[in-house]
């Protein structure tokens, strides 16, 4: 069984629901640690936390 690492995108809404978008799918922690540092430079996405 191999490892991969899944990067979301999760936030609350006004309403409180909560919204959550799929990155993408990596086969190791390098490629999905530098997928968000991609999407930080992103004006409208703000990364809360990265689990790893």
């Amino acid at each position: 069984m191999s490892t991969v690492f899944v990067v979301l995108h999760a936030r609350s809404g006004e309403t409180g629901a909560e919204d959550v978008k799929f990155i993408g799918v990596y086969s190791d922690a390098s490629n999905a640690k530098s997928a968000v540092s991609r999407l930080k430079k992103q004006e409208d996405l703000v990364i809360i936390r990265m689990v790893l």
